[in-house]
């Protein structure tokens, strides 16, 4: 049974709602004080809309059914989305940002801009960034890549903002101007931090990673609960989505087993895995007589 959150479609609009009024906000005040970090700032918000967009369109594409095409859905989907975001917080965002912010520390200019506007903006993005961050720990620290993706770009928000203010005091308090670039180069690492944890996150799963040795414990132990089941072995499983498992295993069973009876059993097999455990698990099981290795690995692949 899979206990996909049902307040995924509330979280995202939540989500989206707090980084279309911050990145407005920031844009305003950056336009009004030429300060760069709010340019970064504004520009990693115009990012996440982006993203949270992106995340909405891919989930509503993948719940969609399997097809001849796409035997077990569409949820990799979600994956590629998330990557193709990623790659765009690298190239274009860093990239962009530490550029500026390199040519503004090689050519300083005296800042004369409304520090008081830039301060009031900094701490209420910081309060509005916390409010969708209590549903976004409790749904995003799985595999759900459509929340985890928005659970890391808050996270890489909050971050940002430190870096901001501590440019900004730097600023204030020492008059010292490279606090700007400085915080500006500073976010743009944070980004691509970010970004790579998503790309490694997403190419796991594009290629098919195995589940964890928990789910095959899980696994074994659902099978072998069955009074009929003598043993099981050859198990061998991919992610075929976040929270998707595509898993092949022989069930050992008493060789006079007649044919009808095995298929009653793998019926009920099925059953219980789809009550037991917390994924979606595609099993193809196959009766059968003899031992063999607990683990498979398709060498011939």
């Amino acid at each position: 049974m899979n206990p996909k959150s049902p307040d995924k479609n509330f979280i995202l609009l939540l989500t989206l709602a707090t980084r279309v009024i911050i990145a407005t906000a920031k844009l305003v005040v950056f336009f009004s004080t030429g300060l760069l970090f709010l340019l970064g700032e504004a520009l990693n918000n115009v990012t996440d809309i982006v993203t949270v967009l992106v995340t909405m369109g891919s989930v509503k594409i993948s719940e969609k059914g399997g097809d001849k095409e796409h035997p077990f859905g569409h949820r990799r989907l979600q994956s590629v989305a998330s990557l193709v975001v990623a790659i765009v917080f690298i190239v274009v965002t860093s990239y962009q940002l530490i550029q500026e912010s390199v040519l503004k520390l090689l050519n300083p200019s005296v800042i004369t801009a409304n520090l008081d506007w830039a301060l009031y903006v900094l701490v209420g993005s910081f309060i509005l960034n916390l409010i969708p961050l209590p549903y976004l720990i409790k749904y995003g620290r799985g595999r759900e890549i459509s929340l985890k993706t928005e659970l890391f770009d808050t996270i890489n928000d909050a971050l940002s903002l430190v870096a901001s203010m501590i440019g900004l005091g730097l600023i204030y308090f020492f008059q010292l101007n490279i606090g700007d670039p400085i915080a500006t180069i500073i976010i743009a690492l944070i980004i691509s931090f970010d970004a790579v944890l998503l790309i490694k996150e997403n190419i796991n799963t594009l290629i098919g990673e195995s589940p964890d040795e928990e789910f095959y414990d899980e696994l074994r132990k659902v099978v072998l609960s069955h009074e009929k089941v003598l043993g099981v072995h050859d198990m061998i499983g991919e992610y075929i989505g976040p929270h998707a498992v595509h898993v092949d295993f022989d069930m050992e069973l008493d060789p006079d087993t007649k044919l009808t009876k095995s298929d009653v059993i793998v019926r009920e097999i099925k059953e219980k895995i789809d009550q037991d455990i917390e994924q979606n698990v595609y099993c193809s099981i196959h009766p059968c007589s003899h031992t063999g290795e607990e683990r498979r690995v398709a060498k011939h692949i």
